[in-house]
């Protein structure tokens, strides 16, 4: 209860810093990669039940197979055939009575059968269930025991935020508004603030549910509510009839609803457009059914996707141009007359774009004796950047001269408070003006003037 509190508590602070924003920075590939693993790791946990196999707990889906490869001769004939049932009643409801509700047929159906066939010590059945209101129950406050708990409660309230962005995205085929997923996650907070009062234990997001409701044609949260009165309603009245339930027959509808979850479509058009999403998928995907822990899985798939952003953002966008009285082309640097060259930058000029930035002006210069850099289409620049023009422009000084045109205000006053103004004369810098290549044309008379 005190670790419900704790993890009550955690989200309602990440939801007032908005924490929401976050969600921007977990790609779709990521979001599939996610719900395709946690599909296949529903599917394989159920396993055990309809086969009638010794229930077990592995690290990952892998050695859980390997231990259901084991037992296969334990396997019991009463629970399996109930799950054929149920997978049956659930597959031909859907194709024939399209309006019923196939998943609670299937379920009737296989109690009907447990209860009219005495087959209760064949199965595994949920058990005795008592139908009873949870009494308010304040949790124990006790530090030592808090600081205990304080990884593990910002670890699921992590893992709470994620469900939240998954299945948020994953429903809406798309990114959706940041504040409704803050929104969202502060309900979550509310709700398990609330549940630690009353005995309940941290909850989130379900994956499975989230899909019986979406499939079901639910349209706003007010399916929620209906769906938590007939629960409570049935636990109330009926609960009796609970523990007929047979696991296999749980466990055969999860199985269902885990290969609903995949979206084969999406997952070919991953593959099929970009390398860079196809790679973020199969690293999330793998993590997630290899390594224990889902929370660390989703932060692999994040982790990786930065990374290749990373490298991606290495590279740096350049043209050369040539700049006529009339015209202006892109050209190549041997097609230039005379010994100078524009170089037109554009997009991000971050500490990963360095080197690759280095390169090309040292190569450029090694050429050419006048090197005229076009930066109106910059969009941002850092200090590691500037440092690096800082020495290009000291190496260029003996017997090279640099210009830069197109500046923005900003882009003026950190070169300026960099010194870079300073050591080249303001003269070898120009700003932009309302017409485009203004600037760079008056560069280009500078240097021939002088």
């Amino acid at each position: 209860m005190l670790l419900t509190l704790m993890v009550g508590l955690i989200q309602k602070i990440h939801s007032f810093f908005d924490f929401g924003k976050l969600a921007n920075y977990i790609s779709r590939s990521v979001i599939v990669g996610l719900v395709t693993g946690v599909a296949v790791i529903i599917a394989v946990g159920q396993l055990t039940r309809i086969l009638g196999v010794e229930q077990m707990h592995e690290e990952n889906v892998v050695l859980h197979l390997y231990r259901i490869g084991a037992n296969i001769g334990n396997i019991n004939l009463a629970p399996l055939l109930i799950a054929l049932v149920t997978i049956g009643v659930v597959l031909i409801g859907k194709r024939i009575l399209t309006k019923a509700p196939a998943y609670l047929l299937a379920i009737g159906i296989s109690v009907g059968l447990v209860y009219f066939f005495g087959l209760e010590t064949e199965l595994q059945l949920v058990g005795d269930f008592q139908g009873v209101f949870p009494g308010f129950n304040l949790p124990t406050l006790d530090l030592a025991l808090a600081r205990k708990l304080l990884s593990y409660s910002f670890t699921i309230a992590m893992l709470g935020f994620l469900e939240v962005v998954t299945v948020s995205e994953f429903n809406s085929k798309g990114s959706v508004d940041e504040d409704e997923i803050n929104k969202e996650y502060l309900r979550i907070g509310v709700a398990n603030t609330a549940c630690s009062l009353f005995g309940g234990f941290a909850g989130g997001e379900s994956f499975t549910r989230s899909f019986i409701n979406h499939e079901a044609g639910a349209q706003s949260r007010f399916s929620q509510l209906i769906a938590v009165v007939f629960v409570l309603a049935f636990v109330i009245f009926f609960g009796w009839i609970i523990k007929y339930f047979p696991l296999a027959s749980l466990g055969a509808i999860l199985i269902l609803i885990a290969f609903e979850m995949v979206d084969w479509e999406e997952i070919k058009k991953i593959v099929g457009i970009t390398k860079f999403d196809t790679l973020v998928f199969f690293v999330t995907f793998a993590g997630v059914i290899l390594i224990p822990r889902l929370d660390y899985a989703v932060y692999l798939g994040i982790l990786f996707s930065l990374l290749l952003l990373v490298k991606d953002s290495s590279n740096v966008n350049y043209s050369y141009l040539k700049i006529g009285d009339k015209e202006v082309d892109q050209t190549q640097p041997s097609k230039l007359e005379g010994d100078q060259v524009i170089m037109d930058l554009s997009g991000d000029l971050h500490f990963a774009a360095t080197e690759d930035l280095k390169k090309q002006l040292e190569e450029t210069l090694r050429e050419e004796s006048i090197l005229i850099l076009r930066m109106r289409n910059v969009d941002d620049i850092d200090i590691t950047v500037i440092e690096e023009l800082d020495e290009i422009i000291d190496e260029a000084k003996e017997d090279k001269d640099v210009f830069f045109t197109g500046l923005t205000s900003d882009l003026q006053d950190k070169f300026k408070k960099a010194g870079l103004i300073d050591k080249l004369g303001e003269d070898h810098f120009f700003t932009q003006e309302k017409k485009l290549f203004t600037a760079s044309r008056k560069a280009v008379k500078k240097v021939e003037e002088n």
